[in-house]
């Protein structure tokens, strides 16, 4: 006999309960579970006292699911239709799945092509055909695969250091998407595809617009930087595991890493002959999310401004917050992400200043005490720059008061165009959080619970505060390193593992650690000493 507590509902049971069987669902408004705060699917039984939640499309990892869910249909509904067609699915073009043709179907309009989608797609979801997660050995998942279609899907799977693969079949087809799955296809009726040359957008619910899908914003900005890192990839043999696995063992190794490293030099060296051709930029704004690696870029940027024979100073906006007692409240409490908080007409006024050559009283801001304790003189020698950095750079709140043509804006993100397999690209948001992980625990120290826990907040300002602003960028820096995997991977796949199922942020670190395990270690010692890895890992 086991109790189970779920939706003001208490209940004991004798033999094992499937999920799903507990709500009354028919409009399939819940498409994962929280069982004593680990994450169920809903088709699993559960025979143990335990506490249920379950998750709608507000909560992250139901979104995971229901994101891979929908790749998922995607892909069998292509199989159906298109046979001898394969793709490619990437992350992420205006917050959606961008799908593009490796071998495409012969002589149809993209807008056929997505005609013939949806009508197959709709089709296998009124017919609600359920979708099974089954154990299979590596051998028997392979043969579940056709070579000639998914040999990348093989050459994933002979990687795993495991023995046993878990797959998905839905109706005879047979995938899986490193996550956990709905129930059935019925779950999966909200969706769009939109053109999008070459290839096509799948667009999807998000947890941070509360399950709806986003409008259509168009990102060429950032489209451009994914197809830069596409063939820089390509270029450097790192556009898969395997390839990176292959280089990261002897001579490889060092051709690899010196490879990445030179194009970082060589796109920094890019942007200063780009300032140093317009006179009138007085302003280098940088900004991006959470471990993009900024502070490093900044000093390095700085260092190459000086060897080109330009100067510029640095000016921390930390320290145009206000005073405590002034600073914006959301819901009783201070937001120092609200580009609010800050002291906004005092910046402008200083920045203005400066460029016209006068002497400014550069504030000094304590955050311990949450107030300014004083300031410096300072002031621009006559063919200096300004540079800020901070999440707020873009904004056009900070600076409108500026003449376009004296900012410099600059986007710097890290964007690692590779993949277990042509169904399975790497998350970007993944790579960001693992070096976070790594930098916290390194340098501040940091518990992988603290750095999980306060995640979420961090996504939700760059969403409010940074990512509005990606296409006013007049440059996007990608601070990704192809080598970069097998580095954090060494750093902290030791401090991943001992977290307990029990743990309620089990689920994104076992995403995490699926990833890593396909990776072979690197030694940080083969890191440079000016990398921006080194931001992350230390020394």
């Amino acid at each position: 006999m086991f109790t189970l507590r779920w939706n003001d509902q208490e209940k004991s049971f004798q033999n094992p309960v499937c999920l799903k069987d507990l709500i009354d669902d028919p409009a399939h408004q819940y498409f994962l579970a929280a069982v004593n705060d680990r994450h169920y699917e809903l088709f699993q039984t559960v025979d143990k006292d335990a506490h249920i939640r379950f998750l709608d499309l507000t909560d992250d990892e139901a979104t995971f699911t229901y994101e891979a869910s929908l790749m998922y249909l995607l892909a069998m509904a292509m199989e159906r239709t298109y046979q001898d067609a394969t793709f490619r699915f990437f992350f992420s073009v205006s917050k959606s799945v961008y799908v593009e043709f490796i071998k495409g179907p012969a002589l149809l309009s993209i807008k056929a092509v997505l005609s013939d989608l949806n009508l197959m797609m709709k089709q296998l979801i009124e017919l609600d055909l359920p979708i099974t997660r089954l154990t299979l050995s590596k051998k028997e998942a392979i043969q579940k695969l056709d070579p000639l279609k998914h040999a990348d899907k093989i050459e994933a799977i002979t990687l795993r250091p495991d023995g046993d693969v878990h797959m998905y079949e839905c109706d005879g087809y047979y995938n899986y998407m490193y996550s956990h799955m709905v129930p059935s296809t019925g779950y999966l009726y909200k969706y769009r595809l939109r053109a999008y040359s070459p290839g096509f957008l799948l667009e999807m619910p998000r947890s941070d617009l509360h399950g709806d899908i986003p409008p259509f914003k168009d990102e060429p900005v950032f489209k451009e930087m994914l197809k830069e890192a596409n063939r820089t990839a390509l270029k450097h043999g790192a556009f898969t595991v395997k390839a990176i696995n292959e280089n990261s063992q002897g001579p490889g190794l060092k051709s690899l890493i010196a490879g990445t490293e030179k194009e970082h030099s060589e796109a920094l060296e890019g942007i200063v002959k780009h300032i140093a051709r317009r006179n009138e930029i007085r302003l280098i704004a940088v900004t991006g999310p959470s471990s993009s690696g900024k502070t490093t870029f900044t000093t390095r940027l700085l260092e190459t401004l000086k060897a080109h024979h330009l100067s510029a100073q640095m000016i921390s906006l930390d320290h145009y917050y206000k005073n405590r007692d002034d600073q914006v409240l959301i819901d009783g409490k201070r937001d120092l992400e609200h580009v609010e908080a800050l002291d906004l007409e005092r910046l402008q006024s200083d920045m203005q200043a400066l460029i016209q050559g006068k002497t400014i009283e550069l504030p000094h801001f304590d955050f311990n005490l949450g107030q300014r304790t004083g300031s410096t003189p300072l002031r621009l020698k006559p063919d200096e720059k300004v540079l800020i950095e901070g999440i707020h750079a873009l904004n056009p709140r900070l600076l409108e008061e500026m003449d376009e043509h004296q900012i410099l804006k600059i986007f710097i993100s890290p964007h690692l165009q590779l993949r277990l397999d042509e169904h399975n690209p790497f998350r970007l948001t993944s790579l960001r959080l693992l070096r976070r992980l790594v930098r916290d625990a390194a340098t501040r120290g940091s518990s992988v619970e603290d750095t999980l826990k306060m995640w979420p907040s961090v996504r939700r300002g760059e969403f409010k505060w940074i990512y509005p602003f990606i296409e006013d960028a007049d440059i996007v820096f990608n601070s990704a390193l192809h080598y970069e995997m097998g580095v954090l991977k060494a750093e902290i796949e030791a401090l991943l593992t001992p977290i307990e199922r029990t743990n309620p942020h089990f689920m994104t670190v076992n995403r995490l650690l699926k990833y890593l395990k396909y990776f072979i270690p690197i030694d940080p010692v083969n890191v440079p000493e000016n990398s921006i890895l080194r931001e992350f890992i230390g020394h």
